[in-house]
């Protein structure tokens, strides 16, 4: 047999062996059963739906400073998820200093408000119509819209009761006026009692974006200035957002230092709005202020009937919640020395005190050139800010400012150059004309 016959039969042989090998396995391969195929249902991920409590009391009548603090224990155990209570500090008489915080604690990045009572301690009104407020809050909470909407994009805190040493019935705080207690330009350190001074550091903690002081009474929305006749920086803001709220509620708006017809100082408005811009403290860093207000509730002080509370919470609430919303959204910054400035730090531009020398021309703009006048020339920068019935407009390197007279038995008239000549005359009442403001 010759070498090639030999590799022939040789390759047919492994071939052979190969295709047996083959044959053999798939003859052995072991078949595993699958597990029949189950139908099911689609798994549907649900949205997480509000949580929804029931409150009891949740307009509670007036409660002492024990029976205020047992309710919000109450409503912290019925509604836990959204709701939580603290101290901050003690009274005089070692009495705590309670608040409660209502949120939606799984949200992030919140604007902070503060929502305080009876800094003065015969104001009891104050203190049960914010009850109120916090009760039916937890209440309407994920069946209320705007309720759910607010309390999960915001971070409020209550303090019913910042006075408990004089609640219900003084309005001092260890011999002192509370509210003309705080730090001022003139005063930058002073030391306040100890509910108010507690107060200050704990709003310097949580840096509250806007804040509201319930008071009573008078059923009025007073704004910074307290403790100056010009304008604030943000009075524009304050005209818009709490010209809104008057027309919800009725209640009148003013400025602070027009409530008595004079100048407050050491007042809580003053001191939120600013920030405690004059605490030595700031070490000349700039700082965010708040956008605070006084509600000054009810027409009385007296201990209040459950019908003064309705009547005050039924007036006031939604316009509570329009504040809620608005107010922590405007932007105020402070430097040091308490001087309005831009995020940046930048000087802010603002309303300017207005004296006689700013008044060098006068407009004949609603064709007057008299007016009424408090007493002598001199007194022009004390009318700046008085109620009118009449407005004359005086430019100063070319920026637009108000000039308000007020109504008395005194008059002067204006020479032809617009300076006030100081010779007393009686000129008609002009009734006809409603005052206006004009902003820069």
């Amino acid at each position: 047999m010759s070498r090639t016959n030999i590799l022939i039969v040789i390759n047919l042989l492994i071939f052979n062996l190969g295709l047996f090998g083959v044959a053999y396995k798939k003859s052995h391969v072991r078949v595993e059963q699958l597990p029949p195929i189950v139908h099911t249902e689609p798994i549907i991920i649900k949205p997480e739906e509000p949580i929804n409590y029931t409150i009891s009391n949740p307009k509670p009548d007036y409660l002492n400073n024990e029976s205020t603090f047992e309710q919000l224990v109450k409503w912290n155990k019925e509604a836990p998820k959204i709701t939580e209570i603290g101290t901050y500090g003690k009274s005089s008489r070692g009495k705590d200093l309670y608040y409660m915080r209502v949120t939606n604690f799984k949200k992030e990045n919140k604007k902070v408000v503060m929502i305080t009572a009876c800094i003065h301690g015969n104001e009891p009104l104050a203190s049960s119509t914010v009850m109120s407020y916090i009760g039916t809050i937890l209440d309407q909470y994920g069946d209320d819209q705007q309720i759910t909407s607010l309390i999960d994009s915001r971070d409020i805190y209550f303090i019913p009761v910042v006075s408990p040493d004089s609640y219900p019935n003084s309005r001092q705080v260890d011999g002192v006026d509370p509210n003309r207690d705080f730090p001022t330009d003139r005063s930058p350190d002073k030391k306040s009692v100890p509910p108010v001074r507690a107060l200050q550091e704990f709003f310097l903690k949580i840096k509250p974006d806007a804040v509201i002081s319930g008071h009573t009474s008078g059923r009025l929305l007073l704004t910074p200035w307290g403790d100056r006749t010009e304008l604030c920086p943000n009075e524009s803001d304050y005209k818009r957002i709490i010209g809104e709220m008057s027309d919800m509620c009725g209640y009148r708006r003013m400025r602070a230092c027009q409530i008595y017809g004079t100048p407050i100082y050491g007042g809580e408005v003053d001191w939120y709005y600013r920030h405690g811009a004059f605490a030595s403290s700031q070490n000349g860093e700039i700082h965010q202020g708040a956008f605070s207000i006084v509600m000054e509730m009810g027409t009385h002080q007296r201990m209040p009937s459950m019908q003064d509370i309705k009547t005050e919470f039924d007036m006031t609430f939604r316009a509570v919640l329009h504040f809620i919303k608005e107010a922590p959204l405007v932007e105020i910054w402070w430097d040091s020395k308490g001087n309005p400035v831009n995020r940046d730090g930048t000087p802010k531009k603002t309303a300017l005190r207005t004296t006689v020398n700013d008044y060098t021309t006068i407009c004949n703009e609603i064709n007057m050139n008299r007016f009424m006048m408090k007493d002598t020339a001199s007194s022009v920068s004390e009318m700046y800010h008085s109620r009118a019935t009449g407005i004359l407009t005086a430019f100063n390197s070319g920026l637009k400012l108000p000039l308000l007279p007020e109504l008395s038995g005194s008059r002067a008239s204006w020479n032809t150059g617009g300076t006030p000549s100081g010779s007393m005359t009686y000129l008609p009442k002009m009734d006809s004309l409603k005052p206006v403001l004009l902003h820069h």
